[in-house]
C-alpha cells in the first residue's frame, strides 16, 4: 500500500514560479493605482498576506510596482488580499499613533464561494467548478447586478 500525501492547492514552489513568471504585477499596480505613476491610491493601500502556516500579515503597502513585485516574491504568500486606501502608508502603522491611521475608501467587493452552493450542485463540490455549476455563479452575478442597479442605483461595474 502506498502512502499518498494530499495537498491543498499549489505548493510553495508553484507560488514562487507564479509570482516570478506569470503574475501581472504591473497591470494590477496600474489598475489599483489608477495611474502608471505611483499615487496615494497604491502607496497608501493595505495588502494582507496569508501563508501556508496559517500566519496572516496585514498592513503591507508598496511604493512602486518594483517594490510590490519584490515584496510579494520575497514573502511568497499563498494569497494576498487587497484592502482599503488609508490616509498614510499602512506599513508605517507601528510608527504612528493608532488614531493617526484611518481607512479612507475601499471598493465594494462580492466574493461568491462555490462551496456555498454544494447543497444544490450535483456535479462538483467545494471549490471545484465545471460548466454546469458555473451557471450558479452566472445567476448570482445577474441577481447582484439587478439588485445593485435597481435597488441601490449603481451604474458602473467591473465584471
Amino acid at each position: 500500500m502506498t502512502n499518498s500525501v494530499k495537498t491543498n492547492g499549489p505548493s510553495s514552489s508553484d507560488m514562487e514560479y507564479y509570482y516570478k513568471s506569470l503574475y501581472p504585477f504591473k497591470h494590477i499596480f496600474n489598475w489599483l493605482n489608477h495611474s502608471p505613476k505611483p499615487s496615494r491610491d497604491m502607496i497608501n493601500r493595505e495588502f494582507a498576506m496569508a501563508f501556508r502556516s496559517g500566519a496572516y500579515k496585514r498592513y503591507n503597502s508598496f511604493n512602486s510596482v518594483q517594490d510590490f513585485k519584490a515584496q510579494i516574491e520575497k514573502a511568497n504568500p499563498d494569497r494576498f488580499e487587497i484592502g482599503a486606501i488609508y490616509n498614510k502608508p499602512p506599513r508605517e502603522r507601528d510608527t504612528l499613533l493608532k488614531s493617526e491611521l484611518k481607512a479612507l475608501e475601499k471598493e465594494l467587493v462580492f466574493d461568491i464561494d462555490m462551496d456555498d452552493y454544494d447543497a444544490f450542485r450535483t456535479c462538483c463540490s467545494g471549490a471545484q467548478v465545471c460548466s454546469k455549476c458555473w451557471k450558479f455563479i452566472s445567476l448570482a452575478m445577474k441577481i447582484m447586478n439587478t439588485a445593485l442597479r435597481e435597488d441601490f442605483g449603481y451604474k458602473d461595474f467591473i465584471w
